[in-house]
This record gives C-alpha cells, structure tokens and sequence, in this order.
C-alpha cells in the first residue's frame, strides 16, 4: 500500500513511536484521500534571535515535504476537518519558554526539480522572565551587595 514519503525538513532528531508495537494508523476514504497518521518524536531546528535575552519572543517553524513527490503529483495540507491540526500536550511544558501559539500553511518550494509542496507550523514562544529573576538577577544582585 502507498504511503506518503513525507519527511521534516529542519529536523535534527526524528524517531517514530513504538514503545508496544508501531504507532500508525491508515485510512483509505472511497474519495481517494488517505489518513495516515503517526507519532513522531522530533528535536526541529529553530534559530532564535537573542537579542532582547532574557525578555524575548521566538518563532519556530516546522516543515513538512514530500521527498519524491513534485507538487503536481502530491499536494500536502493541513486537515481543514480537525481543528486544531497541531495538539500539544499542555501538560508537557519548557522550564523557561511558554508556548502561545501555533499556526499552520502551506508553501510551495521551487528547485531545479521542480515544484514541491510543503506544509509549515510555527510555533510562537515566549521566555518566562520569574525563572531568570531567580537564577541570575537576584544571585548577581547579593554577590554585588555581599562585595561591599
């Protein structure tokens, strides 16, 4: 059976999920549309800009590509049936980043190959200031006064 060649285009890290037996699941629809669906894990890329540390704000961006497939063949996009596309786990969190927001597209690449499709989520994050208040400000702080 076909399934989709698609692959992470600024991952670092991927494996897929099976902890009891593979984690996958695919739907053929009579219309000729497949659901396949799968548990990742990912470490993706993000260059974040520092420049406001420790008060910032990072946009992170996920791309997802089909690897053999020009966009006249395969078109990737996010299911318009389920919404969110993207579920987080909200109990999941970064000790010092809070995540706000997450917003999905689609883009199309051009190569010498050809025309790509292309699916994005960017994932907008914001540095919590209390834990850098904690660990820098308030030590640096008492070694200045403690100094005198």
């Amino acid at each position: 059976m076909w399934h989709p060649d698609l692959y992470f285009a600024n991952a670092r890290q991927a494996s897929f999920q099976d902890v009891t037996d593979d984690n996958f699941l695919v739907w053929v629809y009579p219309s000729g549309n497949v659901w396949y669906d799968c548990r990742i894990s990912l470490i993706v890329i993000c260059t974040m800009d520092l420049w406001k540390y420790p008060l910032d704000s990072q946009i992170c961006e996920m791309r997802i590509l089909s690897y053999a497939y020009p966009e006249s063949v395969l078109r990737l996009r996010w299911s318009e049936r389920i919404q969110p596309s993207i579920e987080f786990n909200t109990d999941i969190r970064m000790p010092d980043m809070q995540l706000l927001d997450i917003k999905t597209g689609v883009c199309n690449g051009t190569y010498s190959t050809g025309i790509w499709s292309c699916m994005t989520a960017v994932f907008f994050v914001e540095r919590q200031m209390l834990i850098h208040v904690v660990q820098t400000y308030v030590p640096t702080a008492l070694i200045v006064v403690i100094s005198w």
